[in-house]
């Protein structure tokens, strides 16, 4: 039995996305190669997901953007 691939992770437009309907985001770890980032609810901050990515873009955008939004 083969399991379902995975869902992509968010590119930084959908979660400039989720930003602009009210939730906000949390870069949590970033290094060279890889990178966490919480997206969490608008209504107090409770994290609803985390996804981890090593694209390149993706790490790069991450970088950029440490502080919490």
């Amino acid at each position: 039995m083969t399991r379902p691939a995975p869902p992509p992770d968010p590119t930084p437009m959908e979660i400039e996305r989720w930003e602009g309907f009210g939730g906000t985001w949390l870069v949590e770890s970033v290094d060279d190669r890889r990178c966490r980032i919480a997206l969490c609810r608008c209504d107090g901050g409770e994290i609803v997901e985390h996804f981890e990515s090593e694209d390149p873009a993706i790490v790069r955008w991450a970088t950029r953007r440490l502080s919490p939004h």
